[in-house]
């Protein structure tokens, strides 16, 4: 009897693990100063505006990933802009991650140099580069 009830709670504390660490597991965020945006890395059902006709989709996660740091990105060049643009530490976030955000690898090597898009701040802030992508 003893043996049975240590070994249920064994089984029951895994499970609780599991559960926990999976529901926190699979989400990626960025952050820009007081700008934070996170996204899941696996296909997920969401409602959204950018699911054209339809209320709710399952958008492809680099497409979700793409328009959070999007988010992120217009978050912290709002703040950019009130302090006009005086924050070097925050304008160089702004450019490191829209760096990240364009950046295509050079070859399937992970270690390759990103060659993504290097551009102010006020640049990217300015010109309306920042745009969102429809999940249909």
């Amino acid at each position: 009897m003893k043996t049975g009830f240590i070994v249920i709670a064994v089984i029951v504390f895994v499970l609780l693990i599991l559960y926990f660490s999976g529901s926190t597991m699979g989400n990626q965020c960025t952050e820009i100063g007081e700008c934070k945006s996170c996204w899941n890395t696996y296909s997920k059902e969401i409602e959204s505006s950018l699911c054209g006709n339809q209320t709710t989709c399952t958008p492809e996660p680099y497409k979700v990933q793409h328009n959070a740091i999007v988010d992120v990105l217009v978050c912290a060049c709002d703040n950019a802009k009130t302090a006009d643009f005086t924050d070097a530490e925050l304008n160089a976030r702004i450019s490191e991650v829209y760096k990240e955000m364009t950046c295509a690898p050079a070859s399937i090597d992970k270690s390759a140099e990103c060659t993504g898009t290097m551009a102010g701040a006020t640049s990217i802030c300015r010109n309306g580069v920042l745009t969102k992508w429809e999940y249909s």
